[in-house]
């Protein structure tokens, strides 16, 4: 199994270009199976997530054309001859379960695993379900598997209960192809659900009121294939942000295009300290004069800031001058990367869903074991900037969401080696 060795204190310097968005591509890929003509996605990211999608929709029948070099993929949904989601795939990646809507929406049936993914708290699939079941879809739970059946999922007005980004992204690909006029209240409005919504209305969907809470979806009978640029992924360039930050670095990120969607993370990170400026397509950072200032976070559903971005930014407060408090609002365990920090120097004190973190002056090397994917990418952070070697396990969540991390850092000046044991 794979591991990192790092050696921190390096200020990092230079240059990257920020990949697609991960969040923006598995919910395009299950899209993917709404139309039997060809769907192109470009921008996109090399990890580990999409190619288990991949390997999923080709399962079902799907032809794949991944072009790594070009970061392009080409897919075609027109042989879909199996309608089961097995285990063995599923199981690596929550994002599995957006097959299921497509499915049912032009096969009438699917057959789908229970999802796994990072064990960040119970993310249930029961509003997912209760969506398909208002839409005349037959649903039970068998052995761990979702079975769903339907003569035609039909038009409904939805209102969910919670704000739910895998729920409402579920909803839209169920709705797309449905008999009527759907309108759903209390979506989720994160700016990769409204680039999912773009690229179904060029294949010809009727999405309208896209980045509000409030959509409106008119049922089309069919749609077409689509040659779609994927947006720039906002978590990946905040976590570059913020490991730039804790080592006082300064470095540039290009193909930051969609910087509307980067707003609520520039504005907390800039309260830390940090100097941060765009012009046209580049994020500038510069932490090589800034004294890292405490501030008190807490995730919210967007325009908020990101859960998916709390654990690096608890990593950037161990260093913190004074204290912050960090509040988690959407998972309800999200703070294990927390005791392995702790390991590495940092005072921080969990109670229920919000931490206590008083800076230190210091962090220094340990052994740490990675638990999910920004959980270790936390890990990481914390490494570049600690006193002498860090070694972090189980990184293979982080080849999850990050693309050739360990290339990008050391670019940047990082010390960091991955290893086999």
């Amino acid at each position: 199994m794979d591991y990192f060795t790092i050696e921190g204190g390096v200020a990092l310097k230079g240059s990257i270009k920020v990949n697609g968005a991960k969040n923006a591509t598995l919910p395009m890929l299950a899209a993917c199976l709404l139309t039997k003509e060809k769907v192109i996605l470009r921008n996109v990211p090399n990890v580990a997530d999409v190619y288990t999608m991949c390997s999923l929709l080709e399962s079902l029948g799907a032809t794949v054309k991944h072009d790594k070099k070009a970061k392009t993929l080409e897919i075609q949904a027109s042989n879909i001859n199996n309608y089961l989601a097995h285990y063995d795939i599923v199981s690596k990646m929550r994002a599995s379960i957006w097959v299921l809507a497509p499915l049912l929406s032009q096969y009438k049936e699917a057959k789908v695993s229970l999802p796994g993914g990072c064990a960040i708290g119970a993310r249930k699939v029961d509003l997912h379900i209760c969506v398909l079941k208002d839409m005349s879809a037959d649903i039970s739970i068998d052995h761990g598997y979702i079975l769903a059946k339907t003569q035609q999922l039909v038009a409904i007005d939805f209102d969910f209960p919670i704000v739910s980004v895998g729920a409402t992204i579920t909803a839209i690909l169920a709705a797309t192809l449905s008999q009527g006029i759907t309108r759903l209240n209390n979506c989720a409005t994160e700016p990769e659900i409204q680039d999912l919504c773009k690229m179904l209305n060029q294949m010809g969907a009727k999405i309208s009121n896209i980045g509000s809470n409030y959509l409106v979806i008119e049922g089309v009978t069919e749609l077409s294939g689509v040659d779609y640029i994927i947006m720039p992924d906002r978590i990946e360039a905040g976590s570059y942000i913020i490991a730039c930050a804790i080592t006082k670095g300064t470095i540039e990120l290009t193909n930051a295009t969609d910087l509307p969607s980067m707003h609520n993370i520039i504005y907390k990170l800039a309260k830390t300290g940090l100097n941060i400026t765009h012009k046209d397509n580049i994020i500038s950072v510069d932490a090589s004069n800034s004294k890292l200032l405490a501030t008190d976070l807490q995730t919210m559903v967007y325009p908020g800031f990101p859960t998916d971005l709390q654990p690096q930014f608890t990593s950037l407060m161990t260093l913190a001058n004074g204290t912050s408090c960090i509040t988690e609002n959407i998972f309800d365990n999200r703070f294990m990367a927390v005791p392995e920090l702790c390991r590495m120097g940092a005072d921080i004190q969990i109670n229920n869903n919000s931490v206590v973190v008083k800076g230190v002056d210091t962090l220094c090397g340990a052994n740490v074991t990675s638990s999910d994917l920004r959980g270790s990418m936390s890990l990481v952070i914390a490494a570049l900037a600690a006193q002498d070697e860090t070694i972090v396990k189980r990184i293979y969540h982080i080849d999850r969401g990050y693309e050739n991390l360990e290339q990008n850092l050391t670019s940047l000046g990082a010390k960091i080696i991955r290893r086999k044991s």
